[in-house]
């Protein structure tokens, strides 16, 4: 038997990735963490895939809740992004992520291994921020052109949300 079938782990990730990229972002990183390494059909990967399956199985109940009516807090365009620094065990290189709200409903949403090797957390947490930001500006604009199809009133800001509080001194 090949090693592709004594580890179906191709088939787990393809399985999950529809749900991930469309309706589950809590699955997006550990999903695209096993697709980057599914030429490696070993014991630990397995496991992993297998983790997730087990997961999924156990949360197929959970799903997204849209609000109909946001609250003054939620109003509008909203950026929450993170990274976590180093932590690709090969390339040393950090994870980044975001997920955009609007009017408190989640509408877009990614995570990825930076191109850059961080040299500190608050590097890492910059890079997040400006890839988030990058990413969701064409978003940002699209909404605002539909707002003026529609006679509405366009958005004036994008709310970036930053936890770290070296990279937040920073921003503003």
């Amino acid at each position: 038997k090949s090693a592709s079938h004594a580890f179906p782990i191709r088939s787990i990730v393809g399985d999950i990735m529809y749900s991930a990229l469309s309706v589950r972002p809590e699955l997006t990183f550990a999903t695209t963490y096993l697709a980057r390494h599914l030429t490696l059909q070993n014991e630990a990967t397995w496991k992993m895939a297998r983790k997730l399956q087990k997961y999924y199985a156990a949360t197929a109940d959970l799903k997204l809740h849209l609000n109909g009516r946001p609250s003054a807090a939620t109003k509008g365009f909203h950026v929450y992004c993170d990274s976590d620094y180093a932590s690709d065990p090969i390339s040393r290189r950090s994870y980044g992520g975001f997920i955009v709200f609007y009017n408190g409903n989640p509408i877009y949403w990614r995570t990825r291994l930076s191109k850059l090797v961080c040299t500190s957390s608050t590097h890492a947490e910059l890079d997040a921020a400006y890839n988030a930001v990058k990413e969701v500006t064409w978003l940002y604009q699209i909404i605002n052109d539909l707002k003026t199809q529609l006679r509405q009133p366009r958005m004036k800001t994008m709310h970036l949300h930053q936890y770290n509080q070296s990279t937040m001194s920073l921003l503003h």
